[in-house]
C-alpha cells in the first residue's frame, strides 16, 4: 500500500511539473503578446487610417502559416512582428496620416512611408528583447524576386500587406488576380497559393450569398 501511494504521488508530481514547464511559458507568452496588442493600438491612435489594418494582418498571416503547418514557435514569433510591423509609421508626419489623403502626399511623405519598415526595424534593433525582430521588418518591403532567401516572416507580411492595400481600395477580386499573377515575382508563390486558395473560398461563398440575397 505505501509503495503504491509513493509510486502515485511521484506520477503525480512529475505530471506537475510537465504541466507547470508547458504552461508558465504559455502564460508569459501571452502576457507578452498582450503588451505588443496594446502598443500596436497606441500606433494606430495616431495614425486612424490604419486602424484595425495591425489585427487583420496578424489574423491573416497567422491563418496562412496554420494553414502551411508552421511549428507554434515560429507563428509566436510572426504574431510578434507581425503587432508591431507599422511602428515606424511613427517617422511618417503627423498631417500626411491624419490630414492629407494619400492623393495629396508630397514626395516627402512618400518618402516617409516606403522607409517605415526600415524605422521600425532600426527602433526593435535597439530593444534587447525584440532586436531579433528587426531583420524580420527591414525584409518586408522586398520583393519575392530580389529577396527570395528573406526570412520567411517577412516574405509572408509582404503579401498580408499588399492583399490588404488592394482589397481596401479595389476589391477581394482585384487583390486576389494581382496576387496571383504577381506570385513568384513580387510574392512568394507558396505563400500565395495558400493566402488565395484560403480568400478564394471566402470570396465565393460572399459571391453566392448576394447572389441568392438578389434572387429572393
Amino acid at each position: 500500500m505505501t509503495l503504491v501511494f509513493v509510486v502515485a504521488c511521484l506520477f503525480l508530481s512529475l505530471i506537475g511539473a510537465g504541466f507547470l514547464q508547458w504552461v508558465i511559458p504559455r502564460l508569459a507568452r501571452e502576457s507578452e503578446q498582450g503588451a505588443l496588442d496594446v502598443f500596436a493600438r497606441a500606433i494606430e491612435m495616431r495614425a486612424p487610417g490604419w486602424r484595425g489594418r495591425t489585427e487583420a494582418g496578424v489574423d491573416l498571416a497567422i491563418t496562412v502559416a496554420e494553414t502551411l503547418q508552421w511549428e507554434d514557435r515560429a507563428i509566436h514569433r510572426l504574431e510578434q512582428v507581425a503587432t508591431l510591423r507599422f511602428l515606424g509609421l511613427c517617422s511618417v508626419p503627423f498631417q500626411a496620416l491624419n490630414v492629407r489623403g494619400r492623393g495629396a502626399w508630397t514626395e516627402e511623405d512618400h518618402l516617409a512611408y516606403a522607409n517605415h519598415s526600415e524605422q521600425g526595424a532600426s527602433i526593435l534593433a535597439r530593444m534587447p528583447h525584440l532586436a531579433h525582430m528587426a531583420p524580420i521588418l527591414r525584409s518586408a518591403p522586398k520583393s519575392f524576386q530580389d529577396a527570395p532567401k528573406a526570412p520567411a516572416e517577412a516574405r509572408l507580411l509582404k503579401l498580408v500587406d499588399a492583399y490588404l492595400d488592394m482589397e481596401s481600395e479595389h476589391g477581394s477580386l482585384f487583390a486576389l488576380d494581382h496576387i496571383t499573377r504577381r506570385a513568384g515575382e513580387l510574392y512568394d508563390p507558396t505563400f500565395s497559393r495558400a493566402l488565395v486558395a484560403i480568400l478564394a473560398e471566402d470570396v465565393e461563398s460572399h459571391l453566392e450569398f448576394e447572389h441568392s440575397a438578389d434572387m429572393d
